[in-house]
C-alpha cells in the first residue's frame, strides 16, 4: 500500500509537487499572520456587577445664626467689547510620535472584563481592565 502511495507521488510529477508545497506553505504563512494580529483569538471576559445605592437621607443639620446684611454697593457702567484680533500664523508641523501598542492588553494582575455599575439614576456597562 505505501509502494501503491509513492508510485502515484512520481506519477503526479514534480510542477504539481512544487504547486502542493506553496499552497502548504501559503496556508502556514496565513494562520501565523492570523495568530500575530489576534484574528480569531479572544481573551475570556467576566462581567462585574457593582450596585451602588443610596441610603436614607439623614437629619437635617442644626440651622445656623444668620448674618447681618451689608449695604449694597453701585453698580458700575459696562464698557464696551473690543475687536477681536486678527488671526496668528500657523506653527510648524510636529514630529510623529513613537508607535503604540499592539492591540488592548492589560497590566500584569489584571484582565479584560466587564463593568456593571447600577446606580439609582441607570446602569452603566464598561469594557475595562479588571483586578484579578
Amino acid at each position: 500500500m505505501v509502494g501503491s502511495a509513492v508510485k502515484f507521488v512520481r506519477e503526479l510529477g514534480k510542477p504539481f509537487l512544487i504547486s502542493l508545497g506553496a499552497l502548504a506553505l501559503a496556508a502556514t504563512s496565513g494562520v501565523l499572520a492570523a495568530s500575530a494580529f489576534g484574528i480569531g483569538t479572544q481573551d475570556p471576559v467576566r462581567t462585574v456587577t457593582v450596585d451602588v445605592a443610596t441610603g436614607p437621607p439623614g437629619p437635617p443639620g442644626p440651622a445656623g445664626a444668620q448674618g447681618e446684611i451689608g449695604p449694597v454697593g453701585p453698580t458700575g457702567a459696562a464698557g464696551d467689547r473690543g475687536p477681536a484680533g486678527p488671526p496668528g500664523p500657523q506653527g510648524d508641523k510636529g514630529d510623529t510620535g513613537p508607535p503604540g501598542p499592539a492591540g488592548e492588553s492589560c497590566p500584569t494582575g489584571f484582565s479584560k472584563g466587564i463593568l456593571v455599575i447600577n446606580a439609582p439614576k441607570g446602569q452603566v456597562t464598561l469594557f475595562t481592565c479588571i483586578k484579578d
